[in-house]
């Protein structure tokens, strides 16, 4: 997501990396699941395992992620899949007018928005942060909207990238 956010010129947390792990059900049956992400921050297995009711979800390894995506990883787009695979979206992303997501190649992205990932994949909005990255996050937003940095998303995501640039990314 870095790579990608500095291409761009925007923050990481408006990349929307997908993320294809192996769920296993209660019933011991091994599906894929695609988790697009914000880039901001990593993806807590257990608390989205509990919330989409699964027994467990763990990393995919590369085959797995190019048999069931037809991409390699790094470029796995959010659709264009062999067969339909369930899809949670972070409701991180949510927070930004514009993401970018793959395209079906490590070196290609869209722009697309929230509403619309949600749309074209079916996807179900999740929070799917480590509860100290969502109060860090909303720490960070309640201290841009109240020094005054940003009434909207637009500058939000402005001000956000302009904190994370702060640290020489």
């Amino acid at each position: 997501a870095k790579a990608a956010a500095e291409a761009l010129g925007v923050s990481p947390a408006e990349i929307a990396n997908s993320l294809v792990f192996v769920a296993t059900t209660h019933d011991g049956e091994r599906l894929p699941l695609l988790v697009l992400a914000s880039g901001g921050h990593r993806v807590d297995v257990d608390k989205v395992a509990d919330l989409a009711g699964l027994a467990t979800v763990e990393q995919a390894d590369p085959a797995f992620v190019r048999e069931h995506t037809g991409f390699a990883i790094g470029g796995v787009a959010p659709v264009g899949h062999p067969r339909h695979i369930r899809t949670i979206i972070d409701v991180t992303l949510g927070r930004y007018t514009t993401v970018w997501a793959a395209a079906g190649h490590s070196h290609s992205v869209f722009a697309t928005s929230y509403d619309e990932l949600i749309r074209i994949t079916g996807g179900q909005p999740m929070d799917v942060a480590p509860e100290m990255t969502r109060v860090t996050l909303d720490v960070l937003q309640r201290t841009i909207f109240t020094s005054g940095l940003a009434t909207g998303p637009d500058e939000l995501a402005s001000a956000i990238n302009a904190y994370f640039n702060s640290f020489g990314r």
